[in-house]
């Protein structure tokens, strides 16, 4: 019997609602006239932490990034951010640093957005450059679940004065029209970031197109999922069958959170090789309520039908397969 590798995919997981705080008009005098259509639509969504709503043409500080930073969070998930904590089971570490303990870098430390500057420190009123942001925005959108992996390079002209450890988040940030260079075919990475350049960059962050191609893996069904039962093209195999098809053991398959699902002891018989799957990454998917496709990184499309308790049904190309997974 012939059979097809079998990738997998994931569904959404429940949100819960959580209400931003809204904060009136803001003041715009002292902004440049091209970033003013950003800070109020920012300043609307809520993400933009009071106490920098005003002097926009200076510096931001660490600590100002990485409120607001935490605050964009709260307003990208709907959620508090205990409530994200929660979630994705980190707490705040009231040792994280010896400069600071306020809870909103403590907050952005546990969900990897921050690391510091080194030797157990933050450095909170130290100024921002534009690779900082780029580093820091990059892991903002991990930490809501988008897939920040293999960014195309930019090719700026300057990327060799990019620090090794901000070139990800350079490049991550113009493939996806978050930041621009200054001219010229320039980054700039070491050049200072504005309040008004922050504001304007967060306000430019297109999460829901970016949770629509890689939406945030349902941390339900991270773990080990072992088959049952498997029906292919009408036939069910279960059991003995199972033992017979596959003869180095039970096939399981291993989910995890940076889109790797990990297939084990499943043949890859239709190339009649006899080989056992490593790995399987999934390069994109998109969600349409029980049904998911999405292409692998051999370009292959799929698609997937999630049906009632832990039933699975993989449609590729003209194979259908149904599996029971415990």
């Amino acid at each position: 019997m012939k059979r097809r590798l079998v990738s997998l995919a994931l569904m959404l997981c429940l949100i819960v609602t959580f209400t931003p705080p809204v904060f009136a008009a803001p003041n715009l005098g002292s902004a440049s006239t091209w970033a003013r259509e950003g800070i109020a639509a920012a300043v609307a969504r809520g993400f933009v932490p009071a106490d920098i709503q005003g002097n926009y043409t200076n510096v931001i500080t660490r600590a100002e990034f990485c409120r607001m930073a935490v605050m964009w969070v709260e307003y990208a998930t709907g959620k508090s951010i205990d409530a994200v904590l929660s979630e994705r089971g980190v707490v705040r570490d009231p040792n994280a640093f010896a400069d600071t303990n306020d809870p909103y870098i403590l907050a952005a430390f546990a969900l990897g957005i921050t690391s510091g500057t080194g030797d157990g420190r933050f450095t909170p009123n130290g100024q921002f450059s534009r690779e900082q942001a780029a580093t820091m925005i990059m892991n903002t959108c991990r930490a809501i679940g988008v897939d920040v992996s293999n960014p195309p390079a930019p090719g700026f002209a300057d990327m060799g004065r990019a620090a090794r450890w901000a070139v990800d988040g350079i490049n991550f940030v113009r493939a996806n029209g978050i930041m621009q260079g200054t001219g010229n075919n320039y980054f700039s990475p070491g050049a200072p970031f504005t309040r008004e350049q922050s504001i304007v960059t967060f306000n430019n962050i297109d999460f829901d197109s970016m949770l629509t191609s890689n939406p945030p893996i349902d941390v339900g069904i991270v773990g080990l999922w072992v088959l049952d039962r498997m029906n292919i093209s009408g036939i069910i195999v279960s059991d003995e069958g199972l033992s017979d098809l596959f003869p180095a053991g039970t096939p399981y398959f291993i989910f995890y959170e940076n889109n790797i699902v990990e297939i084990r002891n499943f043949f890859a018989n239709h190339n009649y090789d006899g080989k056992i799957v490593g790995s399987v990454h999934i390069s994109t998917y998109t969600l349409d309520g029980n049904s998911v496709s999405f292409v692998d990184d051999e370009g292959k499309l799929l698609i997937m039908v999630r049906g009632g308790g832990d039933i699975m049904t993989m449609q590729i190309d003209s194979i259908n397969m149904q599996f029971v997974i415990s």
